[in-house]
């Protein structure tokens, strides 16, 4: 009995052996897929899960990570580096040096002509040239970015900008279009939501809350105070005085 398992063993190596060709090396670890190979123009190491591979040959050198299509790669002509996630590539060349970052289309990019750098998540890009310097921060299309014409700067959240130029200051608050302004002819302070907006110019003082509609304003021939919830409105004026209850009922 003994005799016959030591066969059967020595028969299914006699087997590996004989795949094992000069022109090629595959070894299969412990999951279905995962592949450890070398052949004498490229060498292939398939990781943890399935789809994951790490090769190395003369004319190219590709690392796979923990996840599938994960690849760091490195030959050359080019440089790729491969991050975490599914095509987050970090990638060099004389001519050009891209960096993807932790998520899909994350890049971190520099050369010459151009430096453009990826944040976090997709899109989010921080870039400086000669003619424009834009700086993309956390999150998609937040951008911040100072020229010698004009000065934008996006915030946290999309479409958040701070913005400086000689002819207009544009701040965004934390959320979509809240904006914080100043110029020689307007001043506009936008608070936490959409459409809060504390502001003051020389005609004109107009102070909004919490939600949208919440006015607390003052001007020359009018004062409007609003108050939590839209239509709550007290207000004073050297002509009028009203106020408005919860119900909205003057």
């Amino acid at each position: 009995m003994k005799n016959s398992v030591l066969i059967a063993v020595l028969s299914l190596l006699s087997v590996v052996s004989s795949d094992a060709r000069a022109d090629g090396c595959q070894v299969m670890t412990t999951y279905t897929g995962q592949q450890i190979g070398c052949t004498a123009e490229r060498c292939d190491t398939y990781n943890v899960y399935s789809g994951q591979q790490l090769g190395c040959s003369e004319k190219r050198c590709d690392v796979y990570n923990v996840y599938t299509n994960q690849q760091l790669g490195c030959s050359g002509t080019r440089c790729d580096v491969y991050n975490v996630y599914t095509n987050q590539k970090l990638a060099c060349t004389r001519g050009r040096c891209d960096v993807f970052n932790v998520y899909d289309n994350q890049q971190v990019g520099c050369s010459e002509s151009r430096c453009d750098v990826y944040n976090v998540y997709a899109n989010e890009k921080l870039g400086c040239t000669e003619k424009r310097c834009d700086v993309y921060n956390v999150y998609q299309n937040q951008q911040l970015g100072c020229s010698a014409v004009r000065c934008d700067v996006y915030n946290v959240y999309q479409n958040q900008q701070l913005a400086c130029s000689s002819h207009r200051c544009d701040v965004y608050n934390v959320y979509t279009n809240q904006e914080i302004g100043c110029t020689a002819q307007r001043c506009e302070v936008f608070n936490v939501y959409a459409n809060q907006k504390l502001g003051c110019s020389s005609n004109r003082c107009e102070v909004y809350n919490v939600y949208s509609g919440q006015s607390v304003g003052c001007s020359g021939d009018k004062c409007g105070i609003f108050t939590v919830y839209p239509g709550q409105q007290l207000g004073c004026a050297p002509a009028k005085w009203w106020y408005a209850n919860p119900s909205g009922a003057l």
